[in-house]
């Protein structure tokens, strides 16, 4: 025989009738095959029936469900809930700090365009964040912040501080 293959003993008689197999495939205990209830052995309901018990479900997202904990949930960054937000995530949530720049430039952000803080990552108020129209102009900005080309840069927080203009 070869290595690695072994041959399963056979099963005892008190194995087999605690398993079922002795009654070949179905339950050895009367008891148990009793408490089964007729939905378990009986036909699925008919489409119309379970398009009605659908309906008759409340919609579970958003505010619906148990586990609403008022739109924002953290682990490090900071999302909200917002449902008919076209880059949400699966869950229906989108970064704040994308939120605070597309209420600040009037328009939503690309997928290409990239958010960097610039203290701590849950501070998103504006003169806090920058925008580059791509990752690689963010990456850079990290190395060498003179390596960036100014019309890489949507938004500049830091403009804002300097300038003492409105928050």
């Amino acid at each position: 025989m070869p290595t690695g293959v072994y041959k399963h003993k056979p099963h005892s008689e008190e194995t087999k009738r605690k398993i079922g197999l002795g009654n070949k495939g179905k339950f050895a205990f009367k008891e148990t095959r009793e408490k089964m209830s007729k939905a378990h052995l009986g036909k699925r309901p008919s489409l119309e029936t379970r398009k009605k018990m659908r309906e008759s479900q409340p919609i579970m997202c958003g505010k619906n469900n148990s586990n609403w904990k008022g739109g924002t949930i953290a682990n490090g960054y900071i999302y909200i809930y917002q449902s008919e937000h076209p880059f949400a995530n699966s869950g229906k949530y989108v970064f704040e700090h994308r939120l605070v720049i597309e209420q600040r430039l009037g328009r939503y952000l690309t997928k290409k365009e990239a958010v960097h803080h610039l203290g701590e990552i849950d501070d998103n108020r504006p003169h806090m964040l920058m925008v580059f129209s791509s990752n690689s102009a963010h990456i850079r900005f990290h190395y060498n912040p003179d390596n960036v080309k100014p019309e890489e840069i949507i938004f500049d927080g830091r403009q804002l501080k300097n300038r003492g203009g409105k928050l």
